[in-house]
């Protein structure tokens, strides 16, 4: 007598059973970050992932991912300085309706260098919701150089970061845009972000889908605009003349 499933049907079922089993961890862990109220600019060891649960994700990005277009965004102000962000916009690809049970959620590890009133702000992300550990240089003058180096810096300190997001489908489409950066700055700027997007499925305790960029952007003090798809060390510093350089 024949059986009623085929070989096929059987190791598909035992591949669904084994992403359960690694699934599930990571999920129960989302359920319980976004039914979390955190403080902003507190530290909280929940919202952020470890070595084991990246390896995890990792993984499942290189298996299942959505497309994540990443574009720096700068606009000067009525006061005379300058917001610069980067623009990830996320598409998903999963054939399923963008609504519950099917969530989104958002981590960053990030670092950001500022100038403003002669002081130089450093700064890297620590676990909490979208929290930063800040640091701050007085009577600086930082040179290309300074803010490319502080930005290696800040950025190997950070840790992952849980980000959101409030509005997980835009206008309920399958698309999210996240938007970090600084939203008034004196120039020189450095950003630097690690981002990671993971879409899934609450009730079956299935991650469906997850994507990671990496980018860097800088806004030199003659508002030219530098991006690049990687850390900040891949940074090319402009040419400046020797008074450029960074005094105390």
């Amino acid at each position: 007598m024949p059986l009623p499933f085929s070989a096929t049907d059987l190791q598909n079922a035992r591949l669904n059973l084994k992403g359960a089993f690694r699934d599930q961890p990571l999920v129960d862990k989302f359920i319980t970050i976004r039914n979390t109220t955190f403080s902003r600019c507190l530290r909280n060891e929940l919202g952020s992932l470890d070595a084991s649960e990246m390896e995890t994700l990792n993984s499942l990005c290189r298996r299942s991912s959505p497309f994540v277009q990443v574009a720096p965004k700068t606009k000067d102000t009525a006061l005379g300085f300058t917001t610069a962000e980067m623009v990830f916009r996320t598409r998903f690809k999963a054939r399923v309706t963008p609504a519950p049970p099917i969530r989104v959620i958002r981590f960053v590890r990030a670092a950001q260098i500022n100038f403003l009133f002669n002081s130089v702000k450093d700064e890297h992300t620590i676990p909490g919701y979208v929290t930063y550990e800040k640091g701050i240089e007085k009577n600086v003058r930082p040179s290309p150089k300074y803010v490319r180096d502080a930005l290696v810096r800040e950025f190997n300190r950070a840790s992952w970061s849980y980000d959101g997001p409030r509005e997980e489908f835009i206008r309920g489409t399958f698309e999210n845009e996240d938007t970090p950066g600084i939203k008034e700055s004196a120039l020189p700027y450095g950003i630097a972000a690690d981002f990671l997007i993971v879409l899934y499925d609450e009730q079956a305790r299935k991650i469906l889908e997850v994507g990671r960029k990496m980018a860097t952007m800088a806004v030199w003090k003659d508002k030219t605009v530098q991006f690049v798809m990687g850390p900040p060390a891949m940074l090319v510093l402009p040419e400046t003349p020797a008074s450029a350089t960074t005094t105390k």
